[in-house]
Order: structure tokens, then sequence, then C-alpha cells
């Protein structure tokens, strides 16, 4: 039986592993702050993995998602020199005991081409309807019908 491995699956450790820390970084919503951020980070050696920033409920704040691998003994050091920074309200890192990792996985199917006076006819409810094509191409969909 084959297994699947998912981001709520238990890593192995190994020695070779190297940590990946995530960062929450609460910042004015100003022009070069993101620069400054990131030369911290280069400075230092690390290299970031994955950046998300994200404007806040007041357009004047901002929120970035930062994720570094590397050592977690400088990685305090960095924190602390973030936080200096002028247009840096906080920043602190997340462990798995208080954050929420999930993957997205987007798949599709193969499915075969029904003639319009079918669709919807193969013991399915009579409460779909098919959709109009919009081109040669496209299949026909189904939709929920709610009238």
């Amino acid at each position: 039986m084959q297994s699947i491995t998912t981001s709520e699956t238990p890593e192995e450790t190994t020695r070779n592993t190297v940590p990946v820390h995530t960062l929450s970084v609460f910042v004015n919503n100003k022009a070069g702050v993101l620069m400054r951020i990131c030369q911290v980070f280069a400075r230092r050696g690390y290299n970031i993995d994955s950046l998300v920033v994200s404007r806040g409920r007041d357009k004047h704040f901002s929120r970035m998602t930062i994720g570094v691998s590397g050592d977690s003994s400088g990685l305090e050091q960095i924190i602390l020199q973030v936080t200096k920074l002028v247009d840096v309200i906080h920043c602190v890192e997340h462990t798995r005991s208080d954050s929420v990792n999930k993957e997205l996985r987007q798949q599709g199917t193969a499915t075969r081409q029904v003639p319009r006076q079918q669709a919807g006819t193969n013991g399915s409810p009579a409460n779909y309807r098919p959709l109009r094509r919009q081109n040669r191409r496209s299949h026909p969909h189904l939709h929920d019908r709610h009238d």
C-alpha cells in the first residue's frame, strides 16, 4: 500500500535537516520597508524561502509572512534587528504550537463530453440545468438551480 505524505505528516528528523522558521512582521505600509527587512536577512547570510505581503484592514499597515531556513542561533538577532527598523511595528517567530500550516493541491480530472440534451439526466436530480457553451472547445457545465 502506498503512503501519502501531507503537510500534517510528522517530519522525519535527520542530521542534515535545516530548520524552517516562519516570521510574522507587522509594518507601516510605506515604500522601501520590504527592502530594508530583506537587507537584514542578507547581511546575516539568510535566504528568504517564501514571502507573503498583504495589506492589513487599515490601509496604512501591512503584514509580512517570511519563511526562512537556517540556524536558530542567528535568527533571534535578526528578529531584534528587524524590530528596531523604523517602520516595523513588531516581528515574531511562529512555532508549530502557535501556527497552522496547510498545503493546497489543485487537481483536474478528465471527463467525457455529454450532449446538452443528456446533461443532468444520468440519474442525478432534476434541479440541474446545463449552462450555455462559451466556445466550441469548452465542455457543458452543470449549475445548481435555486429558483
